[in-house]
């Protein structure tokens, strides 16, 4: 196929995939088939004429044309560019998701955080990370089994997911541990939000071998007041993390 051919093909097929996601795929195929009598109708009428024939005929034969061969293939075009589409979302969305808790991937973490970057890949003042580790998984991992153990992962998901706005970037960053970037948020205010959320999965408990089990996270807090790297406010919220394992677990630290 020419490279001209190919662009138009891509142009319609976007086309007719921004239209259907505007107005629905009933009243896609009804607008472009009336697209389509209108454009045909400036072909097949000189056409037809050309050849002798007469402008009714020419009607009759767009008419047949635009109201039998055109919606159906229209149809036939539009359902697969639906499936596709639909396919490709849900491929990326699981190149994008963590594959037990369906927490964001950190993949996605850095690939969303890039948006905060300015030229000279900095982030902007006013920037908060948490980290977020689950105290004591290898204990609950060795005791009540892996079964437990990622249900207890699943729990803490669900509990952030909870609390953090649609704004913040939570993710799975690794093993029991996760990450939520907090744009345009101090430090008083990422301290709050982690407060709230400690208090919050505290209350949570998961059942195993017939017993209750409390389940508590620390939490490392860095907040950026000049522009920084990403990679350095990482760093002290882990280096606030590691001093609130240190200091007894199930607490939240701050640099």
């Amino acid at each position: 196929m020419r490279p001209e051919n190919k662009t138009i093909l891509l142009f319609a097929s976007k086309s007719l995939l921004r239209t259907y996601k505007l107005v629905g795929f009933t009243k896609t195929i009804v607008l472009f088939s009336v697209v389509a009598f209108f454009s045909v109708t400036l072909i097949i009428i000189p056409i037809n004429m050309l050849m002798g024939g007469s402008i009714l005929t020419g009607m009759v034969i767009n008419v047949i044309v635009c109201t039998t061969f055109m919606p159906y293939h229209l149809y036939q075009v539009l359902s697969l560019l639906v499936e596709l589409d639909t396919l490709r979302m849900e491929i990326y969305d699981t190149s994008i998701r963590d594959e037990l808790t369906k927490a964001y991937n950190r993949r996605y973490f850095f690939e969303a955080t890039r948006i905060l970057e300015n030229t000279d890949s900095h982030i902007p003042p006013h920037t908060s990370i948490l980290l977020i580790d689950l105290d004591d998984f290898k204990v609950l991992n060795d005791t009540y089994g892996h079964a437990t153990g990622d249900r207890a992962l699943k729990t803490l998901t669900e509990q952030c997911n909870l609390m953090f706005r649609n704004s913040d970037v939570f993710a799975r960053y690794g093993g029991d541990e996760f990450i939520c970037l907090l744009p345009q948020t101090n430090h008083e205010q990422a301290h709050e939000i982690a407060k709230r959320t400690s208090e919050r999965f505290s209350e949570v408990t998961i059942k195993a071998k017939g017993t209750e089990i409390p389940l508590h996270a620390s939490i490392g807090v860095a907040t950026s007041s000049t522009e920084q790297k990403l990679s350095d406010l990482i760093s002290m919220a882990d280096q606030a993390l590691y001093k609130a394992k240190r200091q007894g677990k199930n607490r939240i630290q701050a640099l």
